[in-house]
């Protein structure tokens, strides 16, 4: 396996959705073959959520479908979720609450159907991008408020009825409320990761904070990285974002650093044992180019796979990144979308069969615009989506 390789990426745009008005901030989920996309939509005059199907590994999709109800003002990325036949979506609606509502629905056939949206929190205190992740019929969705404060509401059965939102840390500042910290699930554990800044003594710090019993109880926090920075500035240690693979214990920690380099860089740290410990954050990508909001995820034989936009000045790109299963070999960085434009929230996923999948937004034009991308040799070389999605042509959007 070379780590080495320097595979030229074609750039043209693969265009994916592009209708005649806002579509925004795209999210993947896989479970097996089948595919679920959803993303911010402006159709209807008011950003809702919209989501696609794909039953063959993104070879055809489904019509869109509105997955959010009412008069939404919703304008933020939605969490997606697709496990054992479910899918599941979460998001954060201003339309009638001035604090925002926390939104959910599912499909308990894979997509086919979904029931009607439903509130979960009729006033989410001013949070915004809700996480989702499960296991089994355990699905543990986690938010942070305006009021810096970290929750978690779990489902025991697959997200018919949802506990009491438990309040999990208050942090001191952090880069944007908007983003939560990470989170994975390796059996019972539960491995939540999140960055704080102590403003006073102008330290950055990383914590994880396990739970055994699928969030029934919460260990105490541990220091996973720590340094001095000149300027409290919450943007110094942001966007940690965890990736798993298998059934294994072996978890991959990425965040935003710059305690080097004021543009930042991609942070890595490796995790043997589920999270009860970690090595120590080493740099996988340092460029005149600041790095934002990296999503990852595992290939099928350990690989690790970062996407994110990088960039200066609102002019970004989308990088990738391909490194060995033990974080310490990376192939040069590469340029998955065209090398000039306002590229933003690039999104991976892997799904059954080992295919990646990357979507991402461009912002570049009057209307923002969605682009796909998959790679089918575990992201040595990437192809353009070239199929046509299946549905009724010209037919109207479906609303659960």
């Amino acid at each position: 396996m070379l780590w080495c390789c320097a595979v030229a990426c074609a750039v043209a745009d693969p265009l994916f959705i592009a209708p005649p008005h806002d579509c925004k901030q795209p999210v993947v989920a896989a479970d097996g073959r089948r595919l679920l996309v959803a993303w911010v939509d402006q159709r209807d005059g008011r950003p809702h959520l919209y989501g696609r199907v794909s039953a063959d590994d993104g070879a055809t999709w489904s019509g869109d479908v509105r997955l959010s109800m009412g008069t939404t003002a919703f304008c933020y990325p939605a969490a997606v979720l697709a496990e054992n036949g479910r899918m599941h979506a979460a998001w954060v609606d201003y339309g009638d609450a001035l604090d925002g509502a926390l939104w959910y629905v599912r499909s308990v056939d894979g997509g086919m159907t979904w029931e009607p949206a439903r509130a979960l929190l009729p006033d989410a205190d001013g949070s915004r991008y809700p996480l989702l992740r499960s296991t089994g019929n355990t699905v543990v969705l986690l938010y942070q408020n305006v009021k810096n404060s970290i929750f978690c509401m779990i489902s025991r059965d697959a997200g018919g009825t949802w506990s009491d939102p438990q309040l999990l840390n208050t942090l001191v500042t952090h880069s944007c409320y908007c983003h939560p910290p990470a989170v994975e699930i390796r059996g019972s554990r539960i491995v939540m990761v999140y960055a704080d800044m102590d403003t006073q003594r102008k330290i950055a710090t990383l914590h994880a904070r396990l739970s055994d019993d699928c969030g029934m109880t919460w260990g105490v926090p541990r220091l996973l990285e720590s340094f001095q920075v000149e300027v409290a500035d919450p943007e110094e240690l942001a966007n940690p974002v965890i990736a798993a693979g298998g059934e294994g214990s072996v978890l991959a920690l990425f965040w935003v650093d710059k305690r080097n380099f004021k543009l930042g860089e991609v942070f890595r740290s490796i995790s043997t044992d589920a999270g009860a410990s970690w090595s120590r954050g080493r740099p996988v990508f340092r460029e005149r180019a600041a790095p934002r909001r990296p999503s990852v995820c595992v290939g099928a034989e350990g690989t690790l796979h970062v996407v994110f936009a990088a960039g200066i000045a609102g002019n970004n790109t989308v990088r990738y990144l391909r490194g060995s299963p033990q974080g310490d070999r990376w192939d040069p960085p590469r340029v998955l979308s065209a090398r000039n434009g306002r590229f933003a929230d690039p999104c991976i996923v892997r799904s059954g069969s080992g295919r990646l999948h990357v979507v991402w937004a461009d912002e570049s034009n009057k209307w923002s615009r969605i682009y796909y991308r998959v790679s089918d040799d575990d992201g040595i070389t990437w192809r353009d989506w070239d199929a046509v999605a299946a549905g009724p042509s010209g037919a109207p959007p479906d609303t659960p």
